[in-house]
């Protein structure tokens, strides 16, 4: 598959989120900043692609003129999450009933 720049190499980037129900040590971790769902690092260029989600029409039912910076910033933003990156899985109540199959099938995969 080519990017739209006819760079095979490259691909397209989809970012795709999971939530899973995380241990408590997620209380601990820092909560994800709103740049972290643009997907930047898949971006040919990072720093155009976030120049453009600053446009004032990029981010759509936000007041006018909100920049992500601002979104990212604890003290400025309107942007409440708890949302943790890479938390660590909790398991399931019963080990032997598959409450999370998708997060356990994720578990495997990723060791």
């Amino acid at each position: 598959m080519k990017s739209r720049d006819g760079n095979a190499k490259r691909g397209r980037g989809l970012q795709t989120e999971f939530w899973y129900p995380a241990t408590d040590k997620a209380l601990d971790m820092p909560t994800a900043k709103f740049s972290q769902y643009l997907g930047l690092e898949t971006c040919k260029d990072p720093e155009d692609a976030l120049n453009k989600s600053n446009a004032g029409n990029a981010i759509g039912g936000y007041r006018d003129g909100i920049t992500i910076e601002e979104l990212d910033d604890p003290s400025r933003t309107t942007w409440m999450t708890n949302a943790v990156r890479d938390a660590p899985f909790r398991k399931g109540p019963n080990e032997n009933k598959k409450k999370w199959p998708l997060v356990e099938k994720m578990q495997i995969e990723q060791t």
